[in-house]
């Protein structure tokens, strides 16, 4: 489940890196999805995404960015797709996922249309996503590697690098690390948000366990706590540099031997995921 998890999450911001380069790339698929009546194709490009790739489509429509948000999630939910994420566009069906952003917050002036890019891709399996999973993880020339981390993803694309890493450490201490070093490697910070912390609970955690018909799941709290921070950096006129930190916090009391052994323990504390996206405009064609 956590490796399904973060193929959603790797190819939302393998996306997001493609999508807001200064060239839109779209993809022909094989399988059709909804778009709005007065939507035009303007680009249309197959991406290469890792071990497999993606197509990325961009049109131009009447609608404004809310309409065409709730287009997608009527039609698309209509069309028998699941959506993913609450705060973004991120669909699945079957073995497909789809992945709609908008551009732009408010139609051009000079046009009066708003563009948006649809990016669609057969679903990585966890074998492929474990492939580039490694304990000592490779080098990178345009970055230092966190101590002690280890290695998930690491893809080339179109136009630079994703790559995702596991640590023990916290998730305050993971950020200042590379706070501190990035500059050595002649990256300015553009924007710094901070470590945010949110209060959450484990509502799929609960479930599997009342599944399990544990006669302890009632006492347990899975109320806990979710970290988040992001970095930004830019390098030259081309390269741009995005880390993001994520980690959790729960706590529960104690489980059958029969429900830990099944793997729904909930976690005291969860390991720091540091997820990176390079690019380098220059390579883009």
């Amino acid at each position: 489940m956590r490796i399904r998890k973060l193929i959603l999450i790797v190819f939302f911001l393998f996306c997001l890196n493609i999508i807001l380069a200064p060239i839109c790339f779209i993809f022909s698929a094989e399988e059709s999805y909804p778009i709005p009546n007065d939507a035009i194709l303007k680009l249309e490009k197959t991406v290469p995404m890792g071990p497999s790739s993606m197509i990325v489509r961009s049109y131009s429509t009447m609608l404004n960015k809310e309409q065409i948000q709730n287009f997608f999630r009527k039609e698309l939910s209509k069309a028998g797709w699941e959506g993913k994420f609450k705060s973004g566009l991120v669909f699945v069906k079957g073995d497909k996922i789809v992945c709609v952003m908008v551009l732009a917050g408010k139609p051009r002036p000079s046009d009066k249309k708003t563009y948006f890019t649809v990016a669609y891709s057969t679903k990585i399996s966890d074998e492929m996503m474990q492939a580039s999973a490694k304990d000592k993880p490779d080098k990178l020339s345009f970055m230092p590697i966190y101590p002690n981390s280890k290695q998930a993803v690491l893809w080339d694309n179109a136009n630079g690098v994703m790559a995702s890493y596991t640590t023990d450490d916290p998730i305050n201490d993971v950020v200042a690390f590379f706070k501190n070093k990035m500059p050595a490697y002649g990256w300015v910070i553009f924007q710094d948000k901070p470590v945010t912390e949110k209060v959450t609970n484990c509502p799929n955690c609960q479930k599997k366990l009342k599944n399990l018909n544990d006669s302890k799941v009632d006492v347990l709290q899975f109320k806990g706590k979710f970290y988040t921070a992001d970095l930004k950096y830019r390098r030259l006129d081309s390269q741009m540099c995005s880390i993001s930190f994520t980690s959790s916090d729960y706590g529960g009391a104690s489980v059958s031997k029969e429900t830990e052994a099944a793997g729904y323990l909930p976690l005291k504390t969860s390991k720091t995921q540091i997820t990176v996206s390079y690019r380098d405009m220059k390579n883009v064609k």
